[in-house]
């Protein structure tokens, strides 16, 4: 839909009005993850949909080397930057066309 023009904030506007689950309400039935106050369970929103589409990984690539832990111990990861990344292109099957 997108490369035929239709703009995110649409995209989401179609996800919740078919009731599309979005990846929070995804996460949340596989049992990945529990919120504690209660949340609408079809919400898309344009973040998460621009959020798929600038996402490497579902045009079929692997990346790597994005973050590292800058002390031992220390439980705050930092990210490399994007020339610093590794990216193995056409690894598996696209979930999306490059846009």
């Amino acid at each position: 839909m997108y490369l035929e023009g239709v703009s995110a904030y649409a995209i989401a506007k179609i996800l919740n009005e078919k009731e599309i689950d979005s990846p929070n309400t995804r996460l949340e039935k596989l049992g990945m993850v529990k919120f504690k106050a209660p949340h609408n369970p079809v919400l898309w929103s344009t973040h998460a949909v621009l959020s798929i589409l600038r996402n490497q990984v579902m045009v079929g690539d692997t990346v790597g080397h994005k973050c590292y832990r800058p002390k031992i111990g220390k439980n705050r990861s930092e990210m490399f930057d994007q020339s610093q990344r590794i990216i193995v292109e056409n690894t598996h099957e696209n979930i999306i066309k490059s846009i």
